[in-house]
């Protein structure tokens, strides 16, 4: 038989077990099958430092002859506002001058219709300060590595700026499907081999943008009609 003090006691934990909130403290557990897992994921650091970008290269069109005609205070002139003109406009186009490559530079940008639009714009002002260029474009994953960005998409963009006729801006079918939305138009410039990539790459030339009525603007190419 239970004492008066035994049942007050009881009476007491009943009470408690009436008026105190359950709390439960779930352990993490890996997601069911086909569930997705909630917890926070942490990349590798590999995987951390590689993002997509799109590279532009820009060359001067035989730029040692037009050195050879002008002299070298006038060529290093031009060439000084040449530069300074397609810096000015990567910055407007908000890309990110990387690297100067003699008589080229080369370019970052986050979207590819600004890198396409970029390039359009220089090979414009280029030939209006009297100097022909060629343009490549290419969007793909690069890596950081410090200060510095690396990857193939760099090596597929100096293949393409090789291949371009004077005035023109070439770009990689990548290119063509990332801006499929911004009203520009391109012409097949056939599939290519580039040096030291597998396979067969298609390239098109960037050859305007249409307008709001539908037309379309003039070309900005004015080389030869292919490759």
């Amino acid at each position: 038989m239970e004492t008066g003090e035994e049942l007050r006691a009881d009476s007491v934990d009943r009470a408690r077990e009436r008026t105190t909130p359950m709390r439960f403290e779930l352990a993490p557990t890996p997601a069911a099958a086909g569930e997705p897992d909630s917890r926070p994921l942490r990349p590798s650091p590999s995987i951390a430092r590689r993002f997509l970008v799109t590279v532009l290269f820009v060359d001067v069109v035989e730029s040692t002859r037009r050195a050879v005609e002008l002299g070298d205070s006038e060529w290093l002139a031009l060439q000084e506002q040449h530069e300074s003109m397609v810096r000015n406009e990567v910055q407007r186009y908000g890309g990110r001058c990387l690297n100067a490559l003699g008589d080229g530079l080369v370019a970052s940008f986050t979207s590819a219709a600004a890198g396409v639009r970029c390039a359009a714009a220089v090979a414009a002002a280029s030939r209006a300060l009297g100097v022909d260029v060629r343009a490549g474009v290419h969007s793909g994953e690069c890596e950081r590595r410090g200060p510095r960005l690396g990857g193939i998409v760099f090596h597929v963009g100096a293949r393409l700026v090789n291949l371009a006729a004077p005035g023109e801006v070439l770009v990689s079918r990548t290119v063509t499907e990332l801006v499929s939305g911004a009203g520009f138009d391109f012409a097949r410039r056939g599939n290519h081999r580039l040096k030291g990539l597998p396979g067969d790459w298609p390239l098109y030339a960037f050859v305007g943008r249409r307008t709001a009525g539908g037309g379309k603007r003039a070309s900005t190419f004015q080389g030869r009609s292919r490759l």
